[in-house]
């Protein structure tokens, strides 16, 4: 006898438009724009066009339904859909000193996207890096209906770091720089890599230095000169292989970020010989390793300047010397 092929048909059921919508997220805000209108970006993170049809949008919690968006409105795979934000738009503007945006569903039922937001500066915007994560930055120049980028903002810095320190009574730290002549408080602030989130009192002083570690004894019997800019400990721990460290403010938004490994380009003498990473000059990029060196051999400067204040040109090109190792121990191993 001869067998017939079998065929499997397993029917999956259309998803309801609930479950659409609920995947939608609020992508990119731009409330403080000298020239152009401020605006929402909602972005679709999923492989199918989604029919955001009589969503609502508003800036207040009490009254979800302010702005309803057009029936038929289709946003597809991928993609993203940009709204224009004022008085005689939405019904609402956007606040330049900062408020919170709800997405919420045609039947005011669920909130699908919703975000708190800061003061933004003039003609910035901030935006999720990569588009639809839960990640966000501020970008120099809005991006809407674009794939977004990310900068490093504000006057607070990533500013040295120790994540292998060179035995057992070692400590590590991260130290914070404030390089404006105002002081800041990081009440609220944090710090993912390490999983802290700053107090009320903590605060950096005018062009000063503040440092968190893990732990406190041992970081005070290793460098008692920076007592005074002692913030903190954190509970978590830096890997000895590097890892992504970001400083995000009170918003949640990345201040700064890096993506700190062992190996190049990135300073290798950092990594459990007794040098910390510092950093030499800043930009509005994040994650250049070329902003960074390794200090001297068993002399991290933990609340002080770093020992280099600026960063070589840029190179157009061809072999350069990028790091050198000359002396291989600390003096208090080798005296010679």
């Amino acid at each position: 006898f001869i067998l017939s092929p079998q065929l499997d048909l397993e029917l999956q059921p259309t998803p309801s438009v609930e479950f659409q919508q609920r995947a939608l997220v609020i992508n990119e805000i731009a409330s403080n724009r000298s020239l152009q209108p401020d605006f929402i970006e909602i972005h679709n993170p999923t492989s199918e066009a989604i029919n955001m049809g009589g969503m609502w949008l508003s800036d207040k919690s009490e009254a979800l339904g302010l702005f309803e968006i057009p029936a038929d409105t289709i946003i597809e795979p991928h993609g993203f859909h940009v709204i224009e934000c004022g008085i005689d738009t939405t019904g609402f503007g956007l606040s330049s000193s900062g408020e919170s945006i709800y997405l919420s569903g045609s039947d005011l039922k669920f909130v699908a996207s919703s975000m708190h937001y800061g003061p933004l500066e003039i003609d910035g915007s901030i935006a999720r890096f990569p588009d639809g994560s839960s990640d966000w930055f501020h970008q120099k120049a809005p991006t809407p209906g674009l794939p977004n980028e990310r900068h490093r903002h504000g006057p607070v810095l990533l500013n040295e770091i120790m994540y292998h320190p060179l035995n057992a009574q070692g400590a590590e730290f991260i130290e914070l720089h404030n390089v404006q002549s105002d002081s800041i408080t990081l009440e609220n602030w944090s710090l993912i890599g390490v999983n802290h989130r700053f107090g009320k009192a903590d605060r950096l002083s005018p062009l000063g230095y503040g440092v968190i570690t893990d732990d406190t004894e041992r970081f005070l019997a290793n460098y008692e000169e920076a007592t005074l800019s002692l913030i903190d400990q954190y509970r978590g721990r830096l890997s000895n292989s590097g890892e992504p460290i970001g400083l995000l403010d009170a918003y949640g938004i990345h201040v700064d970020w890096i993506n700190l490994v062992d190996s190049p380009p990135w300073p290798i003498s950092a990594d459990g010989l007794g040098a910390s990473v510092e950093r030499a000059c800043w930009s509005d990029q994040l994650n250049q390793p070329q902003e960074w060196s390794g200090s001297p051999l068993g002399m991290p400067s933990p609340g002080a300047a770093n020992h280099l204040t600026d960063c070589p040109p840029l190179t157009s090109g061809g072999v350069v010397i990028a790091e050198v190792l000359y002396h291989p121990t600390i003096e208090a191993m080798d005296p010679s």
